[in-house]
């Protein structure tokens, strides 16, 4: 996440969320965003056994789509990652909604709402990475100062 150029305002954390579901082809996790200049971003890890290549098919909060910042699959090992984000969230008491292909092993999702963000550039980088040992990694070079990095996996 980028700090906000025109306000000079740090980034803070505002608050994080998380849910499961198995065998389902929804998850709602409850969240609410306070704040000005927000950001949500939305954390979207899932395993199938039927290898459902890319099952995520949208998140939403309050009604509005997440735009997918990124994503991967493992298709070896049947589960994948994403990072959703939504640029000036509704504030107050809402729903993150993620929605698959159809019924899967297990969606396991949460949300992270950051205040001070640039409402127009708020990504400064992103990267992903396949992996299956105990010590993962990914670089991510940001370009702005006092950037925030979010991750899933």
């Amino acid at each position: 996440m980028r700090r906000g150029f025109f306000n000079n305002m740090a980034i803070v954390f505002d608050v994080a969320s998380n849910g499961r579901a198995s065998l389902a082809s929804t998850l709602t996790v409850a969240h609410t965003c306070t704040g000005s200049d927000l950001v949500l971003v939305v954390g979207v890890g899932t395993t199938d056994t039927t290898d459902a290549d890319r099952p995520v098919t949208g998140v939403t909060y309050a009604g509005v789509a997440l735009t997918k910042a990124n994503s991967v699959q493992n298709d070896t090992d049947d589960f994948g990652a994403e990072i959703w984000y939504l640029v000036n969230p509704a504030t107050g008491a809402n729903n993150i909604i993620i929605t698959t292909t159809g019924s899967i092993s297990l969606i396991i999702g949460g949300g992270v709402s950051l205040s001070g963000v640039d409402q127009t550039n708020p990504l400064d980088a992103n990267n992903g990475a396949i992996g299956s040992d105990a010590s993962p990694t990914v670089n991510v070079t940001t370009v702005a100062d006092n950037s925030w990095v979010v991750d899933v996996m």
